[in-house]
């Protein structure tokens, strides 16, 4: 066998494995969470996630986890077969064992010798499941990468790649060339199709109408071949959020906090780049509601509630957006402590409703925690969360109830890469706004224009809506804010906001290219894209112009925040 051959054998032995110690483990952290108890079911399927990963693992020659999974298993089946109740401490012995052995899936590094840091976790397994004491251990010996295994016969590797027929691995690389290219034939089919337009205005002949009807034939067909090559970049946000199921056992039991942890939604649908991402900011969430949000289990009786608090980790799709909540159902926000903390660094919050006294939590090194633990009050607060969103294209929002809990939500566009727009103009310039934080475009009169507390309002609906001057926001100069006649409405994460603007002009599919690095971002833009006539035109960041806050805080505090 070659060595590309056996790579291409190991990393599916080593894909395949961390997935079947994922479904192990997520069966065995909701056993837990019900007090020990494996229904009948769900403890066969574990069993079975133990003897294939024995099976295959001896077949690749690692005996070590070969033998680790062996011992999984029979602590399995002393659980089934009523010898031992499955306890608490009997999962967690389960959950320290697949711990050892993801770790060595996840370095690549698997050894071939039983190391001796898993003699602890397993030495425990086989007394919980009365094995036999354990041989002594061999020095760990990992095994190069690429080097080609020995024990691996052909009719093995055929076996295994056999298994491969249905997919096919791609770079991420070659997806993002193939993406840009369907940008570049987005772009030169719209320039063509505006010359086509112009010529068939002009000339009546048959020739022109059979390209006219052929230029649509060829945009309808690649709209589909474009809407398949944007879907392979959208994979299941599960794959993120199910990762978060150890990581709150784990911080429950080192705060002393009894915790249902739920996801829903994992099969919802979003970006790749931005789900390989999502893990840091929704960490910071997840360990901010168990430190800060979630009562310990006798505060919480003390209150009336459950001494089990819940933590919610979901995912929807919203129009043309994605929202990733966390929700607890802790104690909330204590805005009275924000207050007070906000006017200890300068901030004046007479104008602050609360739920923009919420949103205070989101300034760099906001905290109103007076002690230091190894979770929270290191001055890396929430503003990391707002910052890692909003560098993803996407806009966090803070809702509070006291006593009942705090939800975060962070709504992300379904796709960087192109997006339908509603283009604007604004003294004499074109901008592209996202379609999928727009909620309309209403004409305006100088009469529903008002000030309130200082700041700009325009009345939709019988209803006050912040606003804010494109012109002025963008410096552009030009017109007054009171001269513009429309009023685009942004909408999302509970937030609406009117962009005064000259007028819109049309709607269409853009394709998303990020600002040059040398030129920073400039506040209220978030990329550009290139129009079928050439010109360039700015894309206006929604997700800042939401940020309904922004103005009276940088008034309060007198400087950028």
């Amino acid at each position: 066998m070659t060595a590309p051959e056996f790579q291409e054998i190991l990393d599916e032995y080593l894909s395949s494995s961390r997935e079947l110690l994922d479904k192990a483990e997520e069966a065995l952290l909701a056993a837990e969470g019900a007090g020990g108890a494996l229904p009948p079911e769900e403890l066969a399927n574990v069993k079975r996630v133990f003897h294939t990963l024995k099976g295959n693992s001896a077949m690749m020659g690692y005996d070590a986890v070969a033998g680790a999974a062996h011992v999984l298993e029979d602590a399995l089946a002393s659980l089934g077969s009523g010898e031992r109740d499955a306890d608490e401490e009997v999962v967690s012995l389960l959950l320290a064992g697949i711990g050892k052995l993801g770790a060595a899936f996840r370095s690549g590094a698997v050894p071939e010798a039983w190391p001796a840091e898993w003699e602890e976790a397993f030495g425990e397994l086989r007394r919980a499941s009365h094995e036999a004491a354990a041989p002594a251990p061999s020095p760990a010996v990992p095994v190069p990468a690429a080097a080609p295994g020995p024990r691996v016969s052909d009719d093995a590797a055929r076996h295994v790649l056999g298994r491969r027929d249905r997919s096919l691995r791609v770079s991420h690389a070659s997806l993002e060339r193939l993406l840009e290219l369907s940008g570049e034939v987005h772009v030169l089919l719209a320039s063509v199709g505006e010359r086509v337009a112009r010529l068939a205005a002009r000339s009546e002949s048959e020739e022109a109408a059979a390209l006219s009807a052929t230029l649509e034939t060829l945009l309808r067909t690649f709209g589909l071949l474009e809407r398949e090559v944007f879907a392979t970049r959208l994979v299941p946000v599960g794959s993120v959020l199910a990762r978060f199921r150890r990581p709150v056992r784990d911080l429950a039991l080192e705060l002393g906090k009894e915790v249902d942890f739920v996801v829903e939604g994992g099969e919802t649908t979003l970006d790749k780049s931005v789900v390989d991402e999502l893990g840091e900011p929704l960490l910071h969430l997840v360990r901010n509601a168990l430190d800060h949000g979630l009562e310990r289990p006798e505060e919480r009786e003390a209150r009336g509630k459950r001494r089990r608090g819940t933590l919610r980790l979901s995912a929807r799709q919203a129009s043309h957006l994605v929202e990733v909540s966390v929700l607890d159902d802790g104690g909330g926000i204590d805005v009275e402590r924000v207050r007070r903390r906000a006017a200890q660094i300068g901030i004046r919050t007479e104008e602050l409703d609360e739920a923009s006294l919420a949103d205070l939590v989101f300034l760099p090194s906001f905290s109103t925690r007076a002690g230091v633990s190894e979770l929270s009050g290191r001055g890396v607060g929430l503003d990391v969360v707002k910052a890692s969103v909003e560098r993803l294209g996407g806009a966090v929002r803070v809702r509070s109830v006291p006593g009942r809990g705090t939800e975060f939500r962070l709504s992300f566009p379904l796709t960087l890469a192109q997006t339908n727009a509603l283009l604007v103009e604004v003294d004499g310039e074109t901008y592209a706004v996202p379609v999928g934080f727009l909620e309309e475009t209403v004409r305006v009169e100088e009469s529903e224009l008002h000030r309130v507390a200082s700041h700009g309002v325009v009345t939709v609906r019988d209803r006050l809506v912040p606003a804010v001057d494109a012109g002025a926001l963008l410096g552009t100069g030009g017109a007054s804010a009171a001269a513009r006649p429309f009023a685009t409405i942004l909408a999302g994460g509970g937030r609406r906001k009117a962009l005064l603007v000259d007028r819109p002009l049309e709607t269409r599919r853009i394709v998303v290219k990020p600002l040059d690095e040398s030129l920073g971002r400039p506040f209220g833009v978030s990329g550009a894209t290139l129009l079928g006539d050439g010109r360039v035109v700015m894309i206006l960041d929604a997700p800042g112009l939401l940020e309904a806050h922004l103005e009276t805080l940088r008034a309060a505090v007198g400087r950028e925040v």
